[in-house]
């Protein structure tokens, strides 16, 4: 029997909720442990606290709602077979694929109706957690805070697809040594219409904006786009912008770079900066894209990753550890390549 279909039998039965108190145990940085557990004991615990009552609330409600909707489903499953009955007149394959559909559909309603609690648990969790927990790496670190919110800001840097509808989700902005940096969750659509004049959409992107504002401006635009192989001569960025090869073997085999400055290539795209980003690509399994302009940095990250949900098991005291254990991991690779864009090692 799979966890799931244990919890629900459990929730069903009677079986008491799991109420013991778990010790909070991160995997976190070294240096972080001693400071954040103090912040934790300070600031996240008594929310801790009021969301564990919150979550045996939600079971109880869960269980209530399971015992009626159960009994509910099985009833509402003959009737559904009888109407069914008097509508088709050959019991044949399209009989029973109609049954099947409406039987899944009645099935995941129902499973909505009964975890709506939980799921109004999850919302309110990431809500109030999340800023509280960012707060511990500065207090300019905001969730939903202020960021650029108008997409026309980032087609300057000529790495968006086509697209016709834009629609931004979460949004996570600080600052790491005199570094303004934003993480903005984002999904890009086209409309198309068919020849009868249905119009629908398609999604051409969904993923991450990474925007950082870097301490030095350079007078050059630096593209670095996947490797198309021959297609290549199409991936530039205006006529002004010339293909320039790197040295790192690795890099190459992953990336081309544009740009009309070879000296600030060499400058920005270091031994250090490209380990970065095959890093960041192959952490996230993503067709990374990037463009220096002026002092910015803006990294195009396609993945359905989603960074801010909360990650609570509602069958188990709350934690939150998995979501501490994300921030700390996730804003430690924005961190890491802020330090090495600002070091700035020797060149290639």
């Amino acid at each position: 029997m799979s966890n799931l279909a244990h919890h629900w039998l459990s929730l069903a039965l009677g079986h008491s909720i799991d109420t013991a108190e778990k010790a909070l145990t991160l995997d976190i940085p070294a240096q972080h442990q001693a400071a954040y557990h103090a912040y934790d004991a300070e600031h996240v615990a008594p929310i801790r606290a009021r969301y564990e009552l919150k979550r045996q609330a939600a079971l109880n409600q869960y269980r209530l709602r399971l015992r009626l909707a159960i009994p509910g489903f099985l009833i509402a499953l003959p009737l559904l077979y009888w109407l069914l009955q008097q509508l088709f007149t050959d019991l044949g394959w399209a009989f029973w694929l109609t049954l099947m559909t409406f039987s899944c559909g009645l099935f995941f309603i129902t499973r909505s109706w009964a975890q709506q609690a939980i799921a109004q648990l999850n919302d309110e969790i990431e809500d109030d957690v999340f800023p509280t927990i960012l707060a511990y790496f500065g207090n300019d670190y905001q969730f939903n805070g202020n960021a650029y919110q108008d997409i026309q800001h980032y087609r300057q840097y000529g790495l968006l697809p086509r697209y016709d509808h834009s629609k931004f989700d979460d949004c996570l902005s600080g600052s790491y040594q005199n570094t303004r940096f934003s993480v903005q969750e984002t999904v890009l659509t086209t409309r198309q219409t068919d020849s009868r004049g249905k119009t629908s959409y398609q999604t051409v992107f969904r993923g991450l904006f990474i925007e950082l504002t870097l301490p030095k401006s350079i007078a050059a635009t630096i593209q670095v786009k996947r490797d198309r192989g021959f297609f290549n001569a199409w991936n530039g960025f205006g006529e002004s912008l010339q293909q320039i090869k790197r040295e790192d073997a690795a890099f190459e085999a992953q990336f081309e770079v544009y740009s009309d400055d070879l000296k600030a290539v060499n400058q920005i795209l270091t031994r250090d900066t490209m380990a970065q980003f095959l890093s960041l690509a192959d952490y996230f399994d993503a067709d990374m894209q990037a463009c220096f302009q002026n002092n910015q940095l803006f990294i195009l990250l396609p993945t359905k990753h989603d960074f801010f949900e909360a990650r609570v098991n509602p069958y188990q005291a709350i934690t939150f550890s998995r979501d501490i254990e994300q921030l700390f991991h996730e804003l430690g690779i924005i961190h890491h390549l802020i330090e090495t864009l600002i070091i700035q090692p020797e060149a290639v």
